[in-house]
């Protein structure tokens, strides 16, 4: 399985290849988790340098967001999620850089 894509990484990206993000790229970023109403900031969870991210919570309903480096932006946050005992969820994030 891939990891969700972040990018671009550079202003110009030839159709059909795919240049290696740096790990920076993804260290940069965070997964934000809030109680459902966003009151609260319940975690900031790192990515680690092959896109991934792992966070434990107790069951409940959740909001999910990232942190927004310069022009970052993703259609798949702000989402609310609800986590229920011995159940796991995948929640792929992709992050358009706004390099253009």
């Amino acid at each position: 399985m891939e990891p969700p894509p972040i990018g671009p990484i550079t202003p110009v990206e030839r159709p059909g290849e795919k240049p290696t993000v740096p790990p920076e790229a993804y260290e940069a970023r965070k997964i934000i988790v809030y109680d459902k109403n966003r009151d609260m900031l319940i975690a900031q969870v790192d990515i680690d340098t092959h896109g991934y991210y792992e966070v434990e919570l107790k069951p409940g309903i959740y909001t999910v967001d990232i942190n927004r480096i310069g022009m970052d932006r993703s259609s798949d946050v702000l989402k609310e999620i609800g986590i229920f005992a011995g159940k796991t969820i995948v929640l792929d994030i992709d992050i358009d850089t706004g390099i253009r």
